[in-house]
């Protein structure tokens, strides 16, 4: 810690005292000495051992005279300048944060992590203790064995729902057989390419666990009704399965012609559903090749005869009657029907543009973090103060486990901090969602002043933009211009209702000290503007020109003005700037100071400067509802035209999931009709099947008006996926219908026939993949609540129109 008066009393500069402790600060290799026996190497050592050895450091002063370096100061063997605090439940606390590699596995990493730990904790000295407080892998577990128990639940409800229509246990076993092999196989599927056991690839066979019976079951189903008229197991396997060969192929082709490109869509929705979509194709791929091929050899051998009236009674039977006389109906009032069918589907799209829009829902994690900002320049203990204060008003919740504050940050800067908050899972009884524990906490915290204080959650999709509901980027040229803009924009923005934790990423504007230079003076000193530059820095902030090389460490020699000299403007004005003469001259010869404001950081945006305005939405707010009156806002201003304006976060992905979806609806739409095409080796028959989808989409809108569910990613997959569900049925009806048609039956009496025929297949794995479903749909398992939030919708949408 040089001292002002001393470096001006002995004509020197920082710069110079820097520059000396490098040329010292050496061990030289100084050449070789050859003996008649031996080469010895010499080495002059003059390296820094201790802080003693640098403060009798030698400096020639004018005249010819040496003084020693602490005659200059101060040289203090002591640590870096305190920049951050940290505090676990109160208790001082020291914050290690280990990041997985790019490529590794994190719940790998973790685990090893964990290990590690153990080791270290018998070292520890005693009442010093090593505490997880965040730990993301816990929610991956969670929702794995979330999607472990929906996947278990769903085969067991879809299991059950089959052997109630064929009230036989060998069928049932029969069919059932196709879940487990069909999940193996694709775990087989999944380890060739590359995929890993996570929550969108358990989720895709929580799913399809219904739908992986559907084509056994249909196979069976035909195989039964042949051995009810009559026929051999064996001749029955046979018949049944040609007969019904072409509608299976096309039924499980159809659902995977909409899931595959799911995997290929754009942008986030993209990269989170390419395994997702894979998994679904392969796992009905599989499926399928079960029931062309096992199926119908365990019929064959396994299946008894059953008798002819065997079926004919009871509730399906009288089911089966009603349905025939309302198909006759339908037949006979073809136009009302197809009128009522358009007045449907007219009705229900308007239902889209009054529905919620949003991205992914938000879910009732463990965690999440309270984010404080003071004044520009405010010191720790100042930014501590006020974060102890926060800290005592949420303590006392109930519902917490760890709050973990932080006054500072890694980056140097005093003016904020933050407190991590953990809660305590439901299974350790939390009976609160964290969206009440926040609307609780900012009650408590919102009349603190001289402090911003929001909240952050944490994401599936996360990242800067999107550490808040809202972020709105501005971008142009002048600096000014936009900050008066930010700012305006900012506080309208705060006055809507549904939006809170408004900040922007300019934040307040910070005092600045501007050295001024004058660069006539300066040139004729022969002072160069980096110079300049460099000396006022290692003043104030501080350089490290070399280190003390230990055994075990290397330690930092800093060079410094001490505190009375560095937060001292008439002495920092006076402080001498070495020239091109050799001579110094002082900082007050050749520059102004004065005091100004500017701005904290500056960001840009395709290499525009941008300021970013951040906000979260209230407790049950849609990401809609907030879009449109800060939309509004913004049309009510007219931004001037060198202003642009982009949502980011979670808004540009909401956009961005509707952009990806009609191109993946209008390919499904293709690769349906083409694939359909194909197996019917007819150009109207696909059209007579695919009438079914625009009724799908009135069943998924209107699923979601009724539900008050928002119109997200994860309900724009369930409508895509809805197109292959009901094209099956369809399939399924016209196949049959085609068959009898061949064999000169007439048109409606064809029908007739077909319709009640199909009735059972149909109603048999529509109810099983609704069975199936119902785990993630209803959320009947005690991970599911939590972990799936939002993934019930497309089921929902699913169950509603099939």
């Amino acid at each position: 810690n040089l001292t002002a008066d001393q470096l001006k009393k002995y004509g020197l500069t920082p710069s110079g005292i820097t520059q000396r402790l490098v040329r010292e600060n050496q061990d030289f290799p100084s050449g070789t000495l050859q003996t008649e026996t031996t080469e010895l190497t010499i080495r002059t050592s003059n390296a820094f051992k201790t802080a003693e050895d640098i403060a009798r450091m030698p400096i020639k002063i004018q005249g010819g005279q040496k003084i020693l370096l602490k005659d200059l100061g101060k040289v203090i063997d002591g640590g870096q300048q305190l920049r951050s605090e940290s505090f676990l439940n109160g208790e001082n606390s020291v914050v290690l944060a280990v990041q997985k590699q790019s490529g590794s596995n994190e719940v790998q990493v973790s685990q090893d992590l964990d290990k590690r730990v153990l080791e270290i904790e018998e070292t520890l000295p005693e009442g010093m203790q090593i505490i997880k407080t965040f730990d993301t892998t816990k929610f991956i577990l969670e929702s794995k064995d979330a999607a472990i128990e929906e996947l278990i639940v769903g085969a067991i409800l879809a299991v059950v729902v089959i052997f109630i229509f064929l009230r036989t246990l060998i069928g049932t076993i029969i069919a059932a057989i196709a879940i487990p092999t069909s999940v193996i196989t694709t775990f087989a599927a999944m380890y060739a390419l590359g995929f890993s056991i996570n929550t969108m690839t358990l989720l895709a066979l929580a799913l399809v666990v219904g739908i992986l019976v559907d084509d056994a079951v249909v196979d069976l189903e035909n195989i039964i009704r042949y051995v009810q008229l009559g026929e051999k197991p064996y001749n029955a396997a046979i018949k049944a399965t040609n007969e019904i060969g072409l509608a299976v192929v096309a039924t499980t082709f159809a659902i995977i012609a909409v899931f595959v490109p799911i995997g290929f869509m754009e942008g986030t929705t993209g990269q989170l559903f390419k395994e997702f979509g894979i998994t679904v194709s392969c796992s009905v791929f599989v499926s399928l090749v079960v029931a062309r091929t096992l199926t119908p050899t365990l019929s064959a051998y396994l299946l008894k005869k059953v008798p002819k009236d065997n079926h004919d009674s009871g509730l399906f039977y009288r089911m089966s009657i009603a349905y025939k006389k309302l198909l006759g109906w339908s037949l006979r009032h073809r136009i009302s029907i197809v009128v009522l069918t358009i007045l449907i589907f007219a009705v229900s799209v308007p239902l889209a543009n009054l529905l919620p829009k949003g991205f992914l829902p938000k879910s009732d994690r463990d965690e999440f973090t309270v984010n404080v900002r003071l004044a520009p320049g405010s010191k720790l203990d100042q930014t501590n103060a006020i974060m102890q204060e926060v800290y005592s008003r949420i303590k006392s919740s109930p519902d917490i486990k760890y709050l973990l504050l932080t006054s500072g940050n890694n980056g140097g800067k005093t003016d904020n901090g933050s407190i991590g908050v953990r809660l305590k899972s439901k299974a350790e009884g939390r009976k609160v969602t964290i969206f009440d524990i926040q609307k609780d906490i900012r009650k408590k915290v919102s009349n603190i002043p001289g402090c911003l204080i929001s909240f952050r959650e944490v994401k599936i999709v996360n990242d800067d933009s999107s550490s808040s509901d809202l972020s709105l980027s501005l971008q142009g040229d002048n600096l000014e211009e936009l900050e008066i803009v930010a700012d305006t924009l900012a506080q309208k923005i705060q006055k809507i209702p549904v939006i809170s934790d408004v900040t922007t990423s300019v934040g307040f504007p910070e005092k600045e000290m501007n050295i001024q230079i004058d660069h006539d003076k300066a040139a004729e000193l022969g002072v160069s503007a980096t110079d300049l530059a460099s000396t006022m820095r290692m003043a104030t902030l501080g350089d490290v020109p070399t280190q003390i090389h230990l055994p075990t460490s290397d330690i930092d020699i800093r060079v410094r003005l001490e505190d009375q000299s560095r937060y001292d403007l008439n002495k920092l004005g006076n402080l001498a700037i070495p020239s091109e003469t050799g001579e110094s001259v002082s900082l007050n010869s050749l520059a102004t100071i004065s005091y100004t404001t500017g701005p904290s950081t500056i960001t840009r945006y395709d290499r525009q400067r941008q300021i970013s305005i951040r906000a979260n939405a209230a407790p049950g707010t849609q990401m809609a509802n907030v879009l449109k009156p800060v939309q509004d806002e913004i049309d009510k201003m007219k931004l001037p035209s060198s202003i642009r304006y982009k949502f980011q976060g979670d808004a540009e992905r909401m956009n961005e999931t509707f952009g990806s979806l009609i191109p993946a609806l209008i390919t499904a739409i293709i690769f349906i009709y083409l694939i359909l095409a194909s197996q019917f080796e007819h150009f109207t028959h696909p059209f007579t099947i695919m009438m079914a989808l625009p009724l799908s989409f009135a069943g998924a809108f209107l699923s979601l008006y009724i539900t008050n569910q928002e119109l997200g990613m994860m309900a724009a997959i369930g409508i895509i996926m809805l197109m292959g569900l009901v094209t099956k049925n369809s399939i399924l009806l016209v196949d049959y219908t085609i068959t009898l048609r061949k064999e000169g039956m007439e048109r409606n009496e064809a029908l007739l026939t077909s319709g009640p025929v199909r009735l059972r297949p149909i109603m048999m794995t529509t109810i099983a993949m609704i069975a199936g479903m119902l785990p993630v749909a209803l959320q009947l398992t005690p991970g599911s609540a939590r972990t799936h939030s939002g993934f019930h919708q497309p089921f929902r949408c699913q169950i509603s129109t099939t």
